[in-house]
């Protein structure tokens, strides 16, 4: 089975770089299709209703605290296995994780 996720980043490079570069990295049955916006997007659609609609978010917005305090938006821990997030942070470069 194919876990098809999709993702909203905004239109910048530093917001879909990464995701283009890591695109092949991924689990052989887990593809994401992105798609872009321009950060005016961001400030006219609340992130929790963004949330309604992508399964991902790459999100760098004053409205994240509103998102959070809304429940749009879920800790990884709630998500992500114990074992998971212990990989993701050995496999990670310095304290970006």
């Amino acid at each position: 089975m194919t876990v098809r996720l999709t993702g909203l980043t905004w239109d910048h490079p530093r917001g879909y770089l990464v995701l283009e570069a890591l695109a092949g990295t991924l689990e052989p049955d887990v593809s994401v299709r992105w798609q872009r916006q321009p950060l005016e997007g961001f400030e006219s659609r609340p992130l929790r209703t963004l949330a309604d609609d992508f399964d991902l978010l790459v999100v760098d917005h004053p409205g994240l605290g509103e998102a959070v305090r809304d429940g749009a938006l879920l800790p990884l821990d709630e998500v992500f296995s114990g074992q998971e997030l212990a990989g993701w942070r050995a496999a990670s470069a310095g304290a970006s994780y």
